[in-house]
């Protein structure tokens, strides 16, 4: 398991005014909310770390093991010990009690919440297995029928998707998902080991981290899920943003590497001597653990060249549009992100935008254009609009030869 010592950003000690053990964390729009003992909600919202509940879902003082938040961002949902079940507005700084009394409710290991704050859909796991499915119309909640999605063992980790799809592990090392019928075994082939979180990456791929200090993921392959050894210590906690993944380790030693695995891990000590527990990424990256302890590493500083000479901002939609261009194009992804369409300089971008209702003789003039450089080609069917869009990509770059004037429209936009 050879490893590289971290050489980008180092993780730095937080002074927190609680000491309370915190559990879970999460990102949300306003920054870091984290749950732990006796109710207790801390957050960062800007002015540093503060208790924002300290009692928890109805007053009742009961410990939070799990939070998740909506896809907004603008409320989390936590769930523990006797059935606790809170939701904490973002916005509004309110928090609400749904807590679960019947009786399936002893102890909450896990919760996740799918879909925007107001229509969203919780699940809630417990410590037998059972998992409980809640909707929420305005401030109303449905609870659903409870499942158990395998034999009884612990539900360690809950995971729910933009789509709903919901993924849970467990202590027996399985990772379960729901499906239209109901839930339905997805891995891990011949684990063995305790699985103790599940995190699903922006293309889909599932990241599971295992008790033996292995990473399995599976990115929808057919070879199903592949087993990276990370450490000799249990894995406690796994999470993907801007194509890295990161675990966090029971010795308290962080790994980071990208998501194509194309170098070795890199490996972090923050500074404390408590256990760190859960980890969140975003700006800044926070774990959190024992006796109220916060390490944070920040996002990196814009390169040095130059913070005058700055370009405008472009839009991630704009970007995102530009490299399928150029890469490989599917009909319905493109008029998706043409209708998201944000400011932004991409040529190509506005181009599209614009001439997307042209009779379709025109548009295929303008995009195929006759020539000899290596430019993505997009055919237009003879119908209106776009038409069917498929892919021919002849080249991942776009090399450019030839006068100006004998190049297509598109072929100067790109290349140009």
């Amino acid at each position: 398991m050879p490893h590289e010592a971290a050489t980008d950003r180092e993780w730095n000690s937080v002074t927190t005014p609680f000491d309370v053990d915190l559990r879970a964390v999460v990102q949300t729009n306003r920054g870091p909310f984290a749950v732990g003992g006796s109710g207790t909600v801390v957050a960062n919202t800007g002015d540093g770390w503060e208790a924002v509940v300290t009692e928890g879902p109805g007053k009742q003082n009961r410990a939070l093991s799990s939070i998740d938040v909506t896809a907004d961002g603008d409320r989390v949902w936590y769930a523990g010990a006797s059935g606790a079940i809170g939701m904490y507005d973002v916005a509004n700084g309110e928090q609400y009690d749904f807590s679960y009394s019947k009786d399936i409710s002893a102890s909450w290991s896990a919760v996740a919440v799918a879909g925007r704050a107001g229509t969203e859909r919780v699940s809630v796991a417990n410590t037998s297995g059972k998992v409980l499915p809640l909707s929420l119309s305005g401030r109303e909640a449905t609870y659903g029928a409870p499942a158990t999605p395998g034999g009884g063992s612990e539900i360690t980790a809950l995971e729910a998707t933009t789509a709903g799809t919901v993924f849970a592990t467990d202590t027996a090392g399985t990772v379960y998902e729901t499906t239209k019928s109901g839930w339905t075994t997805t891995g891990v082939d011949a684990a063995s080991v305790s699985l103790r979180d599940v995190t699903v990456g922006p293309d889909g791929q599932i990241y599971v981290a295992g008790a033996n200090g292995t990473l399995y993921v599976n990115d929808g392959a057919e070879q199903g899920w592949t087993a990276n050894e990370v450490t000799g210590a249990a894995l406690r906690a796994v999470d993907v943003l801007d194509g890295h993944v990161v675990v966090l380790s029971a010795n308290n030693k962080l790994f980071r590497r990208p998501v194509d695995g194309r170098t070795r891990w890199q490996e972090s000590a923050p500074p404390t001597n408590s256990d760190l527990l859960a980890l969140a990424l975003g700006a800044p990256d926070v774990a959190v653990g024992k006796a109220g302890t916060v390490v944070t590493r920040e996002a990196p500083e814009p390169p040095a060249e130059s913070k005058s000479e700055a370009k405008p901002e472009r839009s991630p939609v704009c970007d995102l549009l530009t490299e399928e261009l150029i890469g490989r194009l599917e009909r319905e992804e493109l008029v998706a992100l043409l209708e998201r369409k944000e400011t932004c300089e991409s040529p190509v971008v506005e181009l599209l935008a614009e001439r997307r209702a042209e009779p379709a003789g025109e548009l295929t003039g303008l995009l195929q254009g006759g020539t000899e450089a290596n430019v993505v080609v997009l055919p237009v069917a003879a119908a209106g609009g776009l038409g069917e869009i498929r892919s021919e990509r002849r080249h991942a770059t776009c090399e450019c030869h030839g006068e100006a004037t004998g190049r297509s429209a598109l072929e100067r936009l790109i290349c140009d």
